[in-house]
């Protein structure tokens, strides 16, 4: 597991990244638990990469780990959370929130395109029709 300096994160997020809150809004520990989770997710999505890593580097390019972290910070939030743990519904103090697709999703699922540009991936898989 690569260690990434939660300053370094915060400053390319905050400055490359739209949907940023979630991440900036984040303790150390959460900063470093959502860098940990991107970087192991990107190295089981694409593990034919992490053997082509120079065996000097951490891993994956740091961007690439940065901006997948945000988007698990904002996917991962205390919103988001509870329609990964299947409420469809809930409301507090009058503000109400119903979730619409609520199926659960792999954390591959939210590698950003941006991710798969950085690694020279394309995101697009195999599809299949009968005629």
């Amino acid at each position: 597991m690569a260690t990434y300096d939660t300053t370094a994160a915060t400053d390319y997020i905050r400055n490359n990244t739209i949907d940023n809150e979630d991440f900036l809004g984040a303790d150390d520990d959460r900063k470093m638990a959502l860098l940990n989770v991107a970087d192991r997710t990107l190295r089981q999505t694409f593990p034919d990469l992490d053997d082509e890593v120079d065996a000097d580097a951490d891993g994956f390019p740091d961007e690439a780990v940065f901006q997948f972290a945000a988007v698990l910070g904002a996917q991962y939030n205390d919103t988001m959370i509870q329609m990964r743990r299947g409420v469809s519904s809930f409301g507090i103090d009058g503000i109400n929130f119903t979730f619409m697709d609520w199926q659960q999703r792999d954390l591959s699922d939210f590698i950003p395109q941006s991710v798969y540009v950085q690694l020279g991936k394309s995101k697009r898989g195999i599809k299949f029709t009968t005629l």
